[in-house]
């Protein structure tokens, strides 16, 4: 059983198994469930402005990437990539960064209901991520390597130590 908090103030989401439990802990009540077609690694909410009052669930597995309709309760989009572990929505931007096994991807929705493509992608750690913490302008993996990877462009990228770790 894994918690994630949500946009909604005195909310969580729990998933166990395919199943994800949506609780208002002030209340002490359940507000509704979700049943997931397999295992949830990982849930996060888009907060931006495209996406206006509702925000859409963001759901990973072992197979990748799915979308959830918070309003409708159906699963809008989903996105293949592999064994994703975890995402984290960057807030006020249509963006979320996906932290996968020697992986890291930015990834933009330019619709609610259309599933992200990948505006940057960093591969060839020499070993799993461990962290991501957003900065503002970008976002820091802590591993191996502290890096520092910007949003905006390729050229502010740094990077604090190549030793034997951190």
């Amino acid at each position: 059983l894994s918690g994630w908090p949500t946009p909604a103030p005195d909310c969580v989401c729990f998933a166990s198994s395919g199943t994800l439990t949506f609780l208002n802990v002030k209340l002490d009540l359940q507000l509704f469930t979700l049943s997931h077609p397999t295992a949830v690694t990982s849930v996060s909410f888009r907060v931006d402005s495209g996406v206006g009052r509702f925000s859409p669930c963001l759901v990973t597995t072992a197979e990748g990437l799915t979308v959830w309709d918070l309003r409708t309760r159906t699963i809008t989009s989903k996105r293949a990539q592999g064994a994703n572990h975890h995402l984290t929505s960057v807030r006020g931007e249509a963006l979320a960064i996906s932290q996968g096994p020697n992986v890291l991807e930015s990834l933009l929705f330019d619709s609610p209901t259309a599933p992200p493509r990948v505006l940057r992608q960093r591969r060839g750690h020499s070993g799993p991520v461990a962290a991501v913490e957003g900065t503002g302008d970008g976002f820091v993996t802590l591993g191996r390597r502290l890096i520092e990877v910007s949003l905006k462009s390729s050229a502010l990228d740094r990077e604090w130590s190549q030793g034997r770790g951190v």
